[in-house]
């Protein structure tokens, strides 16, 4: 381990502070650390212990405790910092002083109380994003005028997603770091960010129950355009203006995709922010009902990402899941009961829920194909139950079957009636069995 912090790549925050160690009961230190975050991705949060041998050494039982442990700001310092799921990687006990541990975060939070704060109908909430849809991003551009100073040209989309508190933009955000970049003196880069802001509405509730909503809303929105790009799109940092302060929050989420994309998405071209609109209030009305759609779509989105799940066969068995939780999820709109509908057998849940929903899953095969029972039904369980392997092509055609069925009843029971994109999954597989 190298023994001094390493130099601060472009667009990477640093604090310096001191913190105590929670292990269970026990709180260790205080020590010197530097917390180093990368702003323009979710990345690793991570951590450098500063200090000599003496330092080390005291480092040891946080280094050998089982499970992760937590630190917080030592009381009074400022600005105050809590962090969660730390894990210290290595201790160093060469000579000298400078780092002698190295450990990493899954959240930190940092508050700066300020004097006064703001008022509750002057609140709001910036959440920072991995990517944007192309068909969804908000304008920006920076210029340099005629004097040579720079200016910041931005144009926000506002999103009507039924939110009571106030309003929600779409907005392109730059950070500027001043650093030499040859041949600049400095560099812009850019991230796309949901801002929550209240209004009258909002002076009744309180910071954290503001907070509270703000954050289902942000977090059915990039769920909503995950399902849309076929690929993970997360917030994971927020900023909170409240009436006790500023409140900074990280997440290290690593099922961020960084950048900008419209790769295969599903919504058609132009109509992605009406299809928010529709979608979310319908998300929290299933919600409301104990009918949470998220859970399916996690399953459907981790076997569409071929880069963390490269196997045919996991994906497959993961989009069959989805669809199955889907048909769970659905089942009070379908008004059985529990125990009919877990007697019922899958076929049968398919007819149901496509007669429900008007839907099909007879166009996605040939016109001869002749059966009764979607041919995936018979891969599933040839997959899950039998030892013999299944011919990949196979797997191939039957995956986007039934991916394609589990966006048909999943849109059509968010109340979506409008197009998808064309080729949203290439060529409609109705040649071959």
């Amino acid at each position: 381990m190298a023994n001094t912090v390493p130099s601060r790549p472009l667009f990477h925050s640093r604090c310096q502070v001191d913190v105590h160690f929670q292990v269970g009961p026990a709180k260790i230190g205080p020590f010197e650390v530097i917390l180093d975050y990368d702003r323009l991705s979710s990345g690793d949060i991570v951590g450098y212990v500063l200090g000599d041998c003496e330092v080390a050494f005291e480092l040891e039982p946080i280094l050998e405790a089982e499970g992760l442990c937590t630190l917080s700001s030592v009381d009074g310092t400022q600005p105050e910092i809590s962090a969660v799921g730390v894990l210290m990687e290595e201790v160093s006990h060469s000579s000298g002083t400078g780092v002698v541990g190295n450990f990493r975060c899954q959240e930190v939070t940092e508050r700066i109380p300020k004097t006064g704060g703001c008022a509750p109908s002057e609140r709001s909430v910036s959440f920072r994003m991995s990517a944007c849809l192309k068909s969804l991003e908000p304008g920006g551009r920076v210029r340099t005028d005629n004097s040579g100073e720079r200016r910041v040209e931005s144009r926000d989309i506002s999103l009507d997603l039924g939110w009571p508190h106030g309003t929600i933009q779409l907005s392109h955000c730059y950070l500027w770091d001043e650093r030499p970049v040859l041949p600049r003196v400095g560099h812009y880069a850019s991230f796309p960010a949901l801002r929550f802001r209240a209004d009258a509405s909002a002076v009744a509730i309180s910071d954290a129950d503001f907070l509270a909503t703000a954050k289902q809303f942000a977090d059915d929105t990039v769920l909503l355009l995950s399902l849309s790009a076929r690929q993970w799109v997360v917030w994971y940092q927020y900023t909170y203006s409240s009436t006790q302060g500023l409140i900074f929050y990280r997440l290290d989420s690593s099922r961020a995709v960084s950048g900008k994309y419209q790769l295969r998405a599903y919504i058609a071209h132009g109509h992605l922010q009406e299809f928010l609109r529709v979608c979310v209030p319908v998300f929290h009305r299933f919600r409301a009902n104990g009918q949470d759609l998220r859970m399916p779509i996690l399953f459907w989105l981790t076997g569409q990402d071929a880069s963390s799940t490269p196997y045919l066969e996991s994906r497959f068995g993961l989009a069959v899941m989805a669809l199955e939780k889907l048909l769970g999820v659905l089942r009070a709109s379908l008004s059985i009961p529990t125990a009919k509908w877990r007697a019922t057998s899958l076929k049968k849940k398919i007819e149901t829920a496509c007669d429900f929903y008007r839907q099909s899953w007879t166009d996605l095969y040939p016109s001869d194909y002749g059966r009764s029972t979607p041919m995936w039904i018979e891969t599933r369980n040839r997959l899950f139950h039998e030892p013999e392997s299944i011919d990949p092509k196979r797997l191939a055609r039957e995956l986007d079957r039934v991916s394609i069925l589990f966006c048909r009843l999943l849109l059509t029971a968010v109340e979506w009636s409008e197009p998808i994109a064309p080729d949203a999954f290439g060529s409609i597989l109705t040649t071959e069995t």
